[in-house]
Order: structure tokens, then sequence, then C-alpha cells
């Protein structure tokens, strides 16, 4: 992702309603480069792309 971690981390807390300390947030705004390119190998194997992950929790009563 291209996007400055520093403006996009902030907007998306905003959108979300949340408001961490500013500790929290300079923490966020550091490891969000690990992150993103974490979640950016998630989708690295065409084949598993639309496959459904084998833990997924269903809530039944």
């Amino acid at each position: 992702m291209d996007a400055d971690p520093a403006v996009l981390v902030p907007a998306l807390l905003r959108a979300a309603g949340i408001s961490p300390s500013e500790e929290e947030v300079a923490a966020m705004i550091a490891d969000f480069p690990g992150r993103a390119a974490a979640i950016e190998t998630l989708y690295a194997i065409p084949e598993a792309r639309y496959e459904e992950p084998d833990l997924v929790f269903r809530a039944t009563l």
C-alpha cells in the first residue's frame, strides 16, 4: 500500500470511531507497513484467493 501510515491509520481510527492514546496510535503507525505486507501475502496464492479459511466460527443457537 502506498498511503502514508501517519495519515491512513488516524483516518481509519476516526472512521471506526476509536480513540486510542497517542502512544497506541504511534505504535499502530509504526506497525502498519509490516501488517499491510502480511495481509497482502494472504492473497499471494491465486488458488486460495476465494477459499474459506479452515477455522471459521459459526455461532448457532
